[in-house]
């Protein structure tokens, strides 16, 4: 029993052996004859071969519940579609013969870690996810063409890199993706990564260049230059580029056009912009001297000058300007470089923009060097022209210039030749001036200039002169501009005299000496006609004047007083203290009282008259008054022994007396010393004259035509008189001749 029981349990673990085994060669037999090599993800292909004479290919996924016949196997091989397979999983894809077993390969979802920046600056792509070893490639964004990112080490290559400079002046966007790893049956590698987009801004426009004498660019912390044959960029770390350093090889004498580049410089995020380019054009040679075929002729302005003159040179046929002169477009400029000393790239030039610069002897003295050369200048908004290398001129001997001398008919005791060369001008305060007279010799190198003009203390000396025989005869005829506006009295003071060719002679002095004056300023009213009448009283201080007396001048007198044009005699003068006192009476101005038009109670100035014709018309002012008015000033003309025309056979006349004055009655009334017959009545402070007017019938005018004032004599409580003239002027003309 035992033994049956030993072999069943024999029998029954062959059964579970072959049981075992039956299924695992089965397996093996029918996954033996495919193979997958290839799997294409850019093509989205899968290749199977079959190695057992499969007719068709059959596919499912992992859970095989549906199959389907992918078609027939070509000479052992199938190419197929996986483009319907989804890229968001992973996918297992399970592949049969109809003869071979199955096989089953899982196509991996789509890499989305893949990241792409690019620095404008180094123009150089970085990445994020890409496994090592797999390519990238790029498109741009209206493009279906992928195309391989080129390397050279870390950097893009040529190509590459010239294909994105040509999207910077218009801007691009661009798709970039990491490359597919193919895979086999043993490897399912990789699917192409999801695209991520790149924008390739649009390349800003060139910088605007501003060029600015003398030779600069105005630039920025954000640019940087180049010259067009160099390689690299150089930054800019200034406000202002120096053309003359950058551009160095348009300078010297075998200079040539040099072009420089100018951007604003790239950042990582932002490319730089286009480039501006300014255009240097060769240093051009020096101007010459008329001697050597130029156009600069140097000289002498005068004694203490430079003039060069910078001529326009045409052709022999003078038809075409060869050498233009200088202009606000053509300007040249100079600088003086002092003697032993070199010319310095920071010196200091002054533009010439006139055919001719005049160079002072203190600013070029002798043995200094003048460099003169055309000023650089832009010859288009972006084409410079630097400045000419230069002409030069050391300054030899200046040469002699105007020397001063009292002329022969100058008056000896006020013009004089000091000790010291210089001449001396005296001159007394208020008089004419009277032959205050010099020469000046010339030089024969200016003989044909004369004087331009005279100042002292800023103001214009008045003269005239003449001139022969290399000698200026020079005559002051008036200083008031002077003496009015310079106070200064008694002292010298610096004359410079100009002349034409701008030399300036300043070896003269003049010095005015103090006139008289008026003590105290005074203003008198002068009643008409006041009896007893009042007296005015002022004092005059007298001038110096010539001639001199060891070391005093002399001083001057009153000569004469006039008022209104006209002189006052019989005046009294008294010395006092070296001074002048004047005392005046009312009778001295009565009569001009009869002046027709006369301002009552306005200032009218005395003139005061001095022995050497000063004139004081400040200090001393009258004001004529009379003690009762009229709002009207009536004038009438007639001829003797006839009625006024259209007059009435009565004039009344009604008399205001003024605040301060009570009048009791009008005494007379006369016509050029000739009584006028009337009446008058006082009511209170008014006082009413009437007369007849054929009272005129009686005048008479004597030989000529008299136009003269009625005189009203105005009587006063107190026995005094006054009297007005300001009321009614009559014209008498004498009666013709009776008729044969």
């Amino acid at each position: 029993m035992q033994e049956k029981r030993k072999k069943m349990l024999a029998f029954l673990l062959l059964m579970v052996v072959a049981a075992m085994l039956v299924p695992l060669g089965k397996a093996k037999a029918a996954g033996a004859g495919l193979t997958v090599t290839k799997i294409d993800y850019e093509t989205e292909e899968l290749t199977v071969t079959s190695t057992s004479s499969d007719s068709y290919l059959y596919y499912s996924d992992a859970k095989r519940k549906k199959w389907e016949c992918a078609g027939a196997f070509t000479a052992g091989t199938f190419v197929l579609d996986i483009s319907w397979v989804s890229k968001t999983k992973d996918y297992v894809l399970v592949l049969k013969g109809d003869k071979s077993g199955e096989i089953s390969v899982t196509l991996p979802k789509q890499d989305r870690s893949f990241k792409a920046k690019y620095n404008f600056l180094e123009e150089k792509l970085t990445y994020e996810g890409l496994a090592q070893g797999r390519e990238v490639f790029w498109r741009k964004a209206d493009s279906t063409v992928w195309q391989k990112v080129g390397m050279n080490g870390d950097k893009l290559d040529t190509a590459t890199l010239e294909a994105f400079r040509r999207f910077y002046a218009r801007g691009a966007t661009l798709y970039l993706r990491a490359g597919q790893a193919a895979g086999t049956g043993t490897s399912a590698g990789a699917r192409p990564s999801k695209e991520v987009k790149l924008a390739l801004a649009k390349q800003a426009s060139a910088p605007n260049l501003t060029v600015k004498h003398p030779g600069t660019v105005t630039v920025n912390d954000k640019q940087e230059y180049k010259l067009e044959t160099a390689a690299d960029w150089t930054a800019i770390t200034e406000k202002t580029l120096d053309i003359a350093k950058v551009a160095t090889a348009a300078y010297g004498a075998n200079g040539v056009d040099t072009k420089i580049l100018i951007r604003v410089a790239a950042t990582e995020k932002k490319l730089p912009s286009a480039s501006a380019t300014l255009t240097v054009l060769a240093q051009e040679e020096a101007p010459k001297p008329e001697t050597a075929g130029g156009n600069i002729e140097p000289g002498f302005a005068n004694a203490s000058t430079l003039l060069f003159t910078l001529k326009e040179i045409k052709d022999s046929e003078e038809k075409e300007v060869i050498i233009e002169k200088p202009s606000a477009k053509n300007p040249y400029e100079y600088t003086v470089v002092e003697a032993g000393e070199q010319l310095k790239d920071d010196a200091t030039w002054t533009a010439i923009t006139s055919e001719t610069v005049k160079i002072s002897q203190e600013k070029a003295p002798t043995g200094a060097t003048v460099h003169i050369r055309k000023k650089g200048r832009l010859e288009s908004t972006l084409v410079w022209q630097p400045e000419s290398l230069s002409y030069q001129f050391v300054v030899g001997d200046y040469p002699g210039g105007g020397t001063l001398s009292v002329a022969a008919d100058s008056d000896t005791s006020a013009v004089t030749m000091k000790a010291d060369g210089v001449l001396s001008i005296v001159k007394q305060e208020g008089a004419p001036a009277k032959d205050l007279n010099f020469d000046i010799a010339l030089g024969k190198e200016f003989s044909d200039t004369d004087v331009k003009e005279i100042t002292c203390g800023g103001k214009q000396l008045k003269f005239t002169s003449t001139k022969d025989a290399g000698v200026i005869h020079v005559k002051i005829t008036d200083t008031s501009a002077y003496e009015t506006a310079v106070t200064t009295r008694g002292e010298e003071q610096a004359v410079k005299i100009t002349l034409k060719n701008g030399e300036v002679i300043d070896k003269a002095v003049l010095t005015v000496l103090s006139g008289a004056k008026v003590k105290v300023k005074k203003t008198f009213t002068v009643t008409h006609g006041l009896t007893p009448g009042e007296s005015y009283e002022f004092v005059v201080e007298p001038g110096l004047t010539f001639p001199k007396n060891g070391e005093e001048y002399a001083k001057t007198n009153v000569e004469k007083l006039t008022f209104m044009g006209e002189d006052i005699t019989d005046y009294t003068l008294v010395t006092e203290n070296g001074a002048y006192k004047i005392t005046l009476t009312t009778a001295h101005f009565d009569r001009f009282f009869q002046n027709y038009g006369v301002d009552l109670d306005k200032e009218y100035p005395l003139t005061i008259v001095m022995s050497n014709g000063q004139k004081l018309t400040e200090g001393v002012s009258i004001k004529l008054h009379e003690d009762v008015t009229i709002e009207n000033i009536i004038s009438k003309s007639m001829t003797a022994g006839g009625l006024l025309e259209k007059e009435d056979k009565y004039r009344t006349f009604t008399i205001t007396c003024s605040k301060d004055v009570k009048i009791s009655n009008v005494g007379e009334l006369t016509w050029n010393n000739q009584d006028i017959s009337m009446q008058a009545t006082k009511v209170g402070d008014v006082i009413t004259i009437t007369f007849e007017t054929d009272a005129f019938k009686n005048l008479t005018p004597g030989t000529g035509t008299v136009t003269a004032p009625i005189i009203f004599t105005i009587k006063y409580g107190d026995g005094k008189q006054s009297q007005a003239s300001q009321i009614y002027w009559l014209t008498l003309s004498p009666a013709p001749n009776p008729a044969p």
